[in-house]
């Protein structure tokens, strides 16, 4: 059993990348087809890609790398004239099973993590008849703007707001029900503000077809998940990066990966530099303070919200599935 996991990525995320694909290659006890959908990869980059592809002599590993534009051409040309590319690139995850008509189940996951256990176990997990599989996002809970965008904006709880760092897909079911069209039906009707553009669509279209996995699949490098013994893999999402900051939670398991790649030492002198840490933190602030902004904005915008329209959002799903 092949499994097909996917990254979607720019040159600026490569190294991370290598590094997370580093880690679920060693720890992999089944064949991988890694799939890296790129902006332009400098041929040195895609080179260290390639070299991965021999760093466990036990599975069989497939690198498949190829450009965003050329991803995207795999799209119906109709659906292309409804929107525009950075539609596209932001919505990414939810076009991926139309993309990639022949498979049928996937892994997708976000550059910034490190797999430190077997993937397969991942993929081999049964999706119960639901759509994906995913876990919750505790900033959500955490952050008070967050929560009452997650509630009043979403119009979904925040312990089942998932975050779409990982996602275990199923393609085929996906298709039968036309996600890619449902979702970007919404986009092109209704365009909503969101802090979160794929991720609030994926958890309001397939509302009630997900399946809450452990935490230990995406092990947030929060306060939250912070006693999570044996993770399998670690997500340094938003501003918890051990490369930019120190004391991060699941750090070791970063390091331990970086270490050997030819940005283990760039990476450990950013990581060093007082300067560059105090200007990450101030960045990072300032980002905070704008997706709170930005969360009462869309809350109480005169646009529609999801909250809004989610008796539309959910019929439609269920009425294309009920015609198939």
């Amino acid at each position: 059993m092949t499994v097909p996991v996917f990254y979607c990525i720019d040159e600026a995320y490569a190294p991370f990348t290598i590094i997370s694909a580093k880690s679920m290659i060693l720890n992999s006890t089944s064949d991988l087809d890694i799939y890296i959908i790129a902006d332009d990869l400098e041929p040195e980059t895609a080179g260290h890609f390639i070299d991965l592809k021999k760093i466990n002599p036990k599975i069989n590993v497939n690198i498949n790398i190829q450009s965003l534009e050329r991803s995207f051409d795999m799209i119906p040309e109709s659906y292309i004239t409804e929107t525009n590319w950075h539609t596209f690139s932001i919505y990414f995850r939810l076009f991926l099973h139309a993309m990639f008509p022949d498979i049928d189940k996937a892994i997708y996951i976000d550059a910034d993590t490190v797999v430190d256990g077997d993937i397969s176990e991942l993929y081999h997990i049964d999706l119960q008849g639901n759509y994906l599989g995913g876990v919750i996002e505790p900033v959500m809970e955490a952050v008070q703007a967050f929560k009452d965008y997650t509630e009043q904006a979403i119009g979904i709880r925040t312990d089942e707001y998932i975050n779409s760092g990982m996602l275990l897909m199923d393609f085929r079911k996906l298709r039968e029900i036309n996600f890619d069209k449902v979702c970007l039906d919404l986009i092109t009707k209704y365009g909503f503000e969101t802090i979160a553009p794929d991720q609030d669509y994926i958890n309001t279209v397939l509302y009630g077809k997900i399946l809450y996995l452990d935490p230990k699949w995406n092990a947030i490098s929060d306060a939250a998940y912070a006693d999570i013994k044996d993770p399998k893999i670690i997500h340094y999402r938003l501003f918890s990066k051990p490369w930019r900051t120190k004391g991060v939670i699941f750090e070791k398991y970063f390091w331990k990966y970086a270490k050997g790649t030819p940005f283990y030492s760039a990476l450990r002198r950013i990581n060093t530099d007082t300067y560059l840490q105090m200007t990450y933190a101030k960045k990072d602030e300032d980002m905070l303070n704008k997706m709170v902004k930005r969360a009462y904005e869309t809350i109480n915008s005169e646009k529609p919200r999801f909250s809004d329209k989610k008796d539309e959002i959910r019929i439609s799903s269920q009425v294309l599935e009920s015609i198939l």
